[in-house]
């Protein structure tokens, strides 16, 4: 029976180790994906330490190419957010404009009925 939980135990032991790794990451860059940082970590731990891994000059090709691919994608999303809240401002201000118009006919009915009311009396 010991020897079951000792078991248990140590199998989850890499992925809790897992876990505070990814705490670490998320602490440590938080504007980076968690999924990127855990493949390049990944991949350091297999070549046995960060000296062991080889860049060679198709590796720094390929990390030009995705800096200009992020850079475009982050144009293209704050592009995306910025029209997103032009909208909504001009959504905001046509409702505001309705509830002022909504205002003034509620206005002009409550002056009406009491005209109204004051013309039943005279009559």
């Amino acid at each position: 029976m010991v020897k079951i939980v000792l078991l248990l135990s140590h199998g989850q032991a890499s992925v809790e180790q897992g876990f505070v790794v990814d705490k670490n990451l998320i602490t440590e860059t938080k504007t980076k994906s968690l999924v990127s940082q855990r493949t390049v970590l990944d991949h350091v731990r297999h070549a046995g330490g960060a000296a062991n891994v080889q860049v060679d000059k198709d590796f720094l090709k390929f990390a030009v190419v995705l800096g200009f691919v992020i850079t475009i994608a982050l144009t293209q999303k704050k592009r995306r957010e910025s029209l997103h809240a032009q909208k909504r401002k001009l959504a905001e201000e046509e409702i505001n404009s309705l509830k002022v118009k909504r205002n003034h006919i509620h206005t002009s009915i409550r002056c009406l009925i009491k005209s109204a009311d004051n013309l039943a009396m005279q009559a």
